[in-house]
């Protein structure tokens, strides 16, 4: 299951209306040891991402390849993305425990066109809440979520490793990606309901002089 260069066709679907609901309008969802919820647009949820994001560790598995050098770096490149007005862009959850409220990650759609085409979904924990299923318990809330927006018809152009179905409108799916060397979210994401349909080997962002297989996965919406 390996290509090199994609294969675009266009196709009729479904997807959330967008621009999607803002911070404002998202009630909070409760797990059984999880509460997801916007982000606020205040200083103590941008320390909560840069906390994320000041992990070497957690970080080497993002598009960065590194932590963000400071609080300044979090605000200006990650942190706009997740408040007014530009909310209404992405589907980005706060991970907290439920038991006390502290942040341990994000996660949701971070991008209305991923590269094939479909909005990508995606998640970071931190280091010290890996190892104990609170990806998966994200993910499957965050699936959850995500397919109760309110839908519309639209015609799109993906990768055709992504299409589901014969009829004229096709199934509406949702993205995600890791590298092979990322066993455990290949784990998180097939528990979560996550299927492998496309390898692509390239160059690694963090190292050129290296190469990568990046996998490719869809979950179709129920």
């Amino acid at each position: 299951m390996s290509e090199i260069q994609d294969s675009r066709v266009a196709i009729k679907t479904t997807l959330p209306v967008f621009p999607l609901p803002p911070n404002e309008q998202r009630r909070a969802i409760l797990t059984e040891r999880l509460l997801l919820r916007p982000f606020n647009n205040d200083e103590e949820d941008a320390q909560s991402l840069n906390s994320l994001r000041s992990e070497p560790d957690t970080m080497k598995w993002s598009s960065q390849g590194r932590p963000d050098k400071d609080l300044a770096e979090t605000k200006r490149n990650a942190f706009v993305q997740m408040v007014p007005p530009n909310d209404t862009q992405r589907f980005i959850w706060l991970i907290c425990l439920k038991s006390t409220g502290e942040f341990i990650g994000l996660g949701g759609v971070k991008d209305w066109v991923g590269d094939l085409g479909w909005p990508e979904a995606g998640y970071m924990l931190m280091e010290k809440a890996w190892g104990q299923g609170y990806a998966t318990e994200f993910l499957r809330a965050f699936l959850e979520a995500w397919w109760a927006l309110p839908r519309q018809e639209t015609e799109i152009t993906v990768d055709v490793s992504t299409v589901v179905g014969n009829a004229e409108k096709k199934q509406e799916v949702v993205f995600a990606r890791t590298g092979s060397s990322h066993s455990s979210s290949q784990n998180v994401l097939k528990k979560a309901g996550f299927q492998v349909v496309k390898e692509r080997d390239q160059a690694d962002p963090r190292d050129p002089t290296k190469r990568m297989t990046i996998f490719s996965y869809i979950a179709k919406k129920k």
